[in-house]
């Protein structure tokens, strides 16, 4: 038996009839064109969502969003905005669940109506950083305040143990490490405020992304290369199985995905004890390049693995004992790789118990077209 839809509005016969096909034979399309005509039928019938084009001018579908999300057991609100931004933002503060671009996008809408845990992200330019509803904010400030204060602490603590060895004369020894372990969390902080900020830019389509020709090996060696206060300090075992340089390239923003590949060692450093294993692969399949990175540390759940890649709201899965992001580290992974036009996956072998992170870049066609240059 197929689900109702309600489209709040008027609607070309035209789009309502594509609309209708595209949904079928899952859900049925019902028409209201008046503000008292969709809460009338909201009240007389169970619907599973409520569609209106936002830019339409003569239904205010902002207030009629609000008292929609007012009621209830409310239903989903999807409202469609035709790239206009401010309104897009508008709707969501309002209370849409989810806004997209066209109304004949019948495999996005498929996908929320099914499953909009998982397929719904919306991020304002105004709720980019914490969430859109108070539970989203609590969370994610929790979150990020334990992992942004996290380094910056080592820092406090490494220097008033510092003055300590100055003042007594005592155990000077132990300096070197001690300042390496401040500079360390140092940079640590650092790269975790770049990336949570540009996280924002990214999701909002406004980084400035410059793609040269980059060579996957050096950009993975430079990217893993951290203090060697925190590698030996961890003692994993690392193996690395890497192309030759000079052997694999893609264009992409080279910093951006150094900086990805940083966040994803960053993720398995917090994540494992001392003396686990942490295999680096990266290799070409096609036009594609992936970089891999596998470790025994601490697993993904089941439940939580579509979660990994969330901006924030990963409190209850940290708690429950899944390994979840690091700040805005692993979601910034996820950006970088959709802004690439490629793919960021985790999960964990319920058999071996490794849990792998990949990273799927294009090749670019600037790379095939002189590599094939080359050949001739």
């Amino acid at each position: 038996m197929s689900q109702e839809i309600l489209w709040a509005g008027d609607i070309p016969s035209e789009t309502l009839a594509t609309l209708r096909s595209n949904i079928a034979p899952d859900y049925t399309i019902v028409v209201a064109t008046s503000f008292d005509g969709v809460m009338s039928h909201l009240r007389e019938h169970t619907v599973k969502a409520v569609l209106f084009d936002v830019t339409q001018p003569n239904f205010n579908t902002i207030y009629l969003c609000q008292q929609i999300k007012n009621r209830d057991n409310a239903p989903l609100v999807i409202a469609f905005n035709h790239r206009n931004i401010a309104l897009r933002d508008a709707c969501l503060v309002a209370g849409a669940d989810a806004v997209l671009e066209n109304p004949l996008d019948g495999d996005k809408l498929k996908l929320i109506l099914a499953d909009p845990v998982r397929h719904i992200e919306n991020t304002t330019t105004t709720n980019v950083i914490l969430g859109n509803t108070p539970e989203k904010i609590l969370s994610a400030a929790s979150l990020l305040s334990h992992d942004l204060k996290s380094p910056i602490s080592v820092i406090i603590s490494s220097i008033e143990a510092l003055t300590t060895l100055f003042d007594e004369l005592y155990g000077i020894k132990d300096l070197v490490p001690l300042l390496q372990g401040t500079l360390s969390a140092g940079y640590r902080q650092m790269y975790l405020i770049d990336d949570m900020i540009d996280l924002a830019r990214l999701q909002l389509g406004g980084y400035p992304m410059v793609k040269t020709r980059g060579d996957i090996r050096q950009i993975i060696e430079d990217a893993v290369s951290l203090p060697p206060y925190i590698q030996n300090k961890k003692k994993l075992n690392i193996e690395k199985y890497l192309p030759e340089l000079g052997t694999i390239f893609a264009y992409v923003d080279v910093d951006l995905v150094r900086r990805a590949v940083a966040a994803m060692m960053d993720n398995t450093y917090k994540f494992t004890i001392q003396g686990d294993c942490l295999t680096i692969r990266a290799e070409q399949v096609d036009d594609m390049v992936l970089i891999a990175f596998e470790d025994n540390g601490r697993p993904i759940y089941d439940e939580f693995q579509h979660e990994i890649v969330r901006r924030a709201a990963h409190w209850e899965g940290r708690q429950a004992g899944t390994r979840t992001s690091v700040a805005a580290g692993l979601p910034f992974v996820f950006a970088v790789a959709q802004a690439h036009g490629g793919s960021f996956s985790g999960a964990t072998d319920s058999e071996s118990g490794l849990t792998t992170f990949t990273l799927r870049l294009p090749v670019g066609k600037e790379v095939i077209e002189s590599d094939g240059r080359k050949s001739d």
